[in-house]
């Protein structure tokens, strides 16, 4: 069963957003296990969780602008080095998608 652990302070986005981000992840770690984002039988057993931190610090300090934290989780074995550096690409493309038209900051 892919997983995936979504971080993301709350407030951070807003909440179309944060629902849209978190749809695209769960996609993305689909058709990296080799299926079709509308496969209905993958989507029925890809569990994103989503996380709120009470706080996020850096050196010892709050951090003063939100920061996001992205696990995606498959069985041991199943990725190659490619297969897993084209995720870590395709994920972190994602992440970094938040705008001004979707965050509260």
């Amino acid at each position: 069963m892919p997983m995936i652990d979504v971080t993301i302070p709350e407030g951070a986005l807003k909440p179309e957003a944060e629902a849209r981000l978190i749809k695209e992840l769960s996609d993305i770690l689909i058709t990296h296990e080799g299926f079709g984002a509308d496969n209905e039988v993958a989507q029925s057993v890809t569990v994103a969780f989503l996380h709120r931190p009470a706080a996020v610090f850096v050196a010892g300090q709050r951090s003063a602008l939100p920061r996001y934290r992205i696990v995606p989780s498959v069985p041991e074995g199943q990725y190659t080095d490619a297969t897993r550096r084209a995720l870590v690409k395709d994920v972190t493309e994602a992440g970094c998608a938040p705008t001004a038209e979707n965050t509260r900051m």
